[in-house]
Formats: structure tokens, C-alpha cells, sequence
């Protein structure tokens, strides 16, 4: 087992993340605030994150990655245990999760959430992946080619002409099921691929593709009726040969199973490639609400979460660290080299009255960079204090500020915090500078 530091990502630091985010979240992940991405790090490298969708009673875990090397070694549980206190202090009944496993792997993955008290999964939708190139040898491949009296009745669902833009709209949700519907497919639409068969002013068949991180997604295959075969076969081949011009536009081809016909015509279409199945499951655990562990969580963390924001505001990006038995605490870095820890501690039994610490955390090469720093202290002293540790060599620049219940994030930024970076940052400073000569 490993320490593993756990933090809340916030959303200027997003990019640093997405690399680990599953690739049909990354588009959307931390582009909204009901969004909350756990990031798991080891020295201070990424090794796994938590993405899960929020809002005031739900808490949805909907990715969950670790990277090989951190399997193992207790990281995905670290990312679990403060994803549940999240979803506690929230005031959640319970922790939904999301997860997809590929045939044969289930197992290993049910384990994983069975043992941490969620409730035997219950499968959904399957989704067919395959490496793009792979399609050459697909049955996709050998549809026969699009014939030009074919490509007269095809038009690109943006481009519908008036009556059939009128027939898809009142048969959408009643005789097309809705799920088909080009609004819900993941990612972007890929217009050019999208299209529909028109007959007689009637569609009779259309496609729906979106774009995933490198993937493209076929979100909707629909037929009106078997005698219209020709009809889908024209628009699947149509779509795989702009694919086959330029194979280099993505990476993975991926289909969604939503009932018996749509998977018996992905068995169909990948035939002879290297197609992988995988399911979705959907599971849940109960969360015992009441008094927590740390009672001083909640405000704790509420007033952490603002400060965050208004530290954002005022340009500069902070870290939210949520470990096991520990309060909720902040990591800043004013500059390079200089991570100052900002927390709160409550004052009184009504959890209205808080005290905001900073502290930075100082080594000092030999017993002169001490005296250095405290002459230094003496002729330009600022809001924190020099304070000696059990290490000789290790010293700590400390300030704490008094809130009330009248809490204004920007006014603790502003009066307290950046006086006490500017100091930490004129103390540095000093200390980089070689000694004066003697």
C-alpha cells in the first residue's frame, strides 16, 4: 500500500487530468460545476482519477481509471473513500457508479465494488469496439458499393428536405425510439457521416455518428422495416468509405447495443475484425448519514471549496486534498518550489466561527540561512510567524485569521492570504541568494 494524495482537480488544472479520464468523459469533464474530478497522486505525478456527476441528493461515479503500475497498490481505493465522504457530507442517500468490463474481465471488476459494500450490478447496454483499420476485414467493407440512383435519396440529417424534416420530427420518440434520437448521441456529430434514406418524403432508414477523443461512435442505425435493407446497407457503406479515405481521422470505431436488432446488426457489420464486446453495469451502495467521523467536515469543506474559487479568480490554482481522517485542506504553489498548506479549523460548537491557517513549511541548508531568516523577519516582518520545529534545519512560516459566520472568501484572499505569500515569497528569495560575503 501506498500514501496516496488526494485531491479535488480544479478546473484550470483540468488538462493535467483528462489523459486518465475514460475517453467518452473527457469532452465534458470539469465543463460543468456538477461535475467533480478526484485526482489520486504519487510524488506528485497522476496516477488515477474519479470523475462523478453531482448535484444536490445524486453523487454518479461515471469514470474510474487507474494507471497499470498503481493497480494494486490501493490507489483506486483511495479515489473510492473520498468519493463516499464527498458524497456523505453532500448529504446522498447513496453512491451510484458506472462501469464497463469486457467479456471475460467482469468478474475482477464486480469484485471491486461488491467489496466495498455496493450491491451486485445489474448489466445495461453493450458497447462493440474495434480498431478502425481493422474494418477492412469486417463485413462493413464487403456492403456492397453505394449506387448512384441510391445516393439520390440520401441527404445529411442537417440538410432533411421540409417534409421529411416534418416525418422525422413526429415519428421521433413514437415509431423511432427515442434513444435514437441524433440530440442524445456522446460527443460531437459528425454531420457529413449522419444521414438519412428518403422515400417519398419519408425516411425509411437513417445513420446518427459521433466523435469520442479519436473515436467515432455510431450512436443510431434505424430501419423502417426489413424490405428497406438496401436502404441502411447504402448508408453504413456511404459513411465507411469517407472512413476508408482517411483512416487516420481516428483511432476506434464504437456501437452501442441497445436492443436485439442493433446487436444482431453489430455482430453483423464487425464480423471478421477484431471487435471487443464490453458492458455497462450499474450498481449502487447505501450511504449511513448522521453525525461523520470529523463532525467539522461539512463547513470545513464548504468554505475550502469557495476559498478555491476565489483563489481562482484571483489567478492562482489550488488543490483541494481530501485524505482519510484528515479535514479538508488546500495546497497552493505562489511560485516554483513554494507549496504553502491552507486549512481551517472550527472554533465553536455552533461551526460558525473558523480559523484560517497558512503555512509553509521551510529547510534551511546550515544554521546562517536561520539567522538569515530571522533577521529578515525582524526589518520587514508580515503576517506570519517563524516558528522552530524538532529538526534543526526545518522551520515553518505560519499566519492564522479569525472568521466569523459573515465568511467573504475574496476578503480572506485579499487581506490574508496574499500578504502571507508575498512574505513567503520575499523569504524564499533570500534564502536562494548566496550569503552576503564576509
Amino acid at each position: 500500500m501506498s500514501d496516496w494524495r488526494v485531491t479535488a482537480a480544479a478546473r484550470q488544472d483540468m488538462e493535467k487530468y483528462l489523459p486518465l479520464v475514460l475517453p467518452e468523459w473527457r469532452e465534458t469533464a470539469g465543463s460543468s460545476e456538477t461535475e467533480l474530478l478526484l485526482a489520486a497522486e504519487e510524488d506528485g505525478a497522476p496516477c488515477g482519477v474519479l470523475l462523478a456527476r453531482t448535484d444536490s441528493d445524486r453523487y454518479e461515479i461515471v469514470s474510474l481509471f487507474t494507471e497499470e503500475e498503481s493497480r494494486g497498490r490501493g490507489c483506486a481505493s483511495a479515489l473510492m473513500e473520498a468519493a463516499e465522504r464527498s458524497a456523505v457530507m453532500r448529504g446522498c442517500g447513496t453512491l451510484d457508479a458506472i462501469y464497463s468490463a469486457a467479456e471475460g474481465g467482469e468478474e475482477e471488476i464486480h469484485k471491486f465494488f461488491l467489496l466495498r459494500g455496493f450491491a451486485f450490478p445489474r448489466g445495461g447496454m453493450s458497447v462493440y469496439s474495434v480498431p478502425v483499420r481493422s474494418l477492412e476485414q469486417a463485413y462493413l467493407a464487403q456492403l456492397p458499393a453505394v449506387s448512384s440512383g441510391a445516393l439520390e435519396h440520401i441527404f445529411s440529417l442537417e440538410k432533411l428536405p421540409a417534409p421529411a424534416a416534418r416525418d422525422f420530427a413526429v415519428r421521433l420518440g413514437r415509431e423511432i425510439p427515442a434513444a435514437l434520437d441524433p440530440a442524445l448521441a456522446p460527443g460531437n456529430i459528425l454531420q457529413e457521416y449522419s444521414a438519412a434514406y428518403v422515400e417519398d418524403n419519408r425516411i425509411v432508414s437513417f445513420v446518427v455518428f459521433s466523435a469520442l477523443e479519436g473515436t467515432i461512435h455510431l450512436h443510431a442505425a434505424y430501419l423502417c422495416g426489413s424490405k428497406h435493407g438496401a436502404a441502411l446497407a447504402a448508408l453504413l457503406r456511404r459513411a465507411y468509405d469517407m472512413l476508408a479515405a482517411d483512416f487516420s481521422q481516428f483511432e476506434t470505431f464504437t456501437v452501442a447495443l441497445i436492443n436485439s436488432p442493433s446487436e444482431r446488426l453489430a455482430e453483423k457489420l464487425l464480423s471478421g475484425s477484431d471487435a471487443v464486446r464490453r458492458t455497462v453495469f450499474y450498481t449502487q451502495k447505501p450511504l449511513v448519514q448522521g453525525v461523520p467521523a470529523l463532525p467539522e467536515w461539512g463547513g470545513v469543506l464548504a468554505r475550502s471549496n469557495a476559498l478555491v474559487s476565489a483563489m481562482a479568480q484571483a489567478g492562482f490554482s489550488t488543490s483541494l486534498c481530501l485524505e482519510p481522517g484528515v479535514l479538508p485542506y488546500l495546497l497552493w504553489s505562489p511560485r516554483e518550489g513554494l507549496e504553502v498548506s491552507v486549512f481551517y479549523r472550527v472554533e465553536d460548537e455552533e461551526y460558525t466561527v473558523f480559523s484560517l491557517t497558512a503555512q509553509w513549511e521551510i529547510r534551511v541548508r546550515d544554521p546562517e540561512d536561520a539567522a538569515r531568516l530571522a533577521q529578515a523577519m525582524e526589518e520587514d516582518p508580515g503576517p506570519g510567524l517563524l516558528l522552530p520545529s524538532d529538526q534543526a534545519d526545518v522551520f515553518a512560516l505560519c499566519a492564522v485569521s479569525g472568521e466569523g459566520a459573515g465568511f467573504l472568501p475574496e476578503k480572506s484572499v485579499e487581506g490574508f492570504l496574499l500578504p502571507f505569500s508575498a512574505q513567503a515569497e520575499r523569504l524564499a528569495l533570500l534564502l536562494d541568494a548566496p550569503p552576503p560575503a564576509r
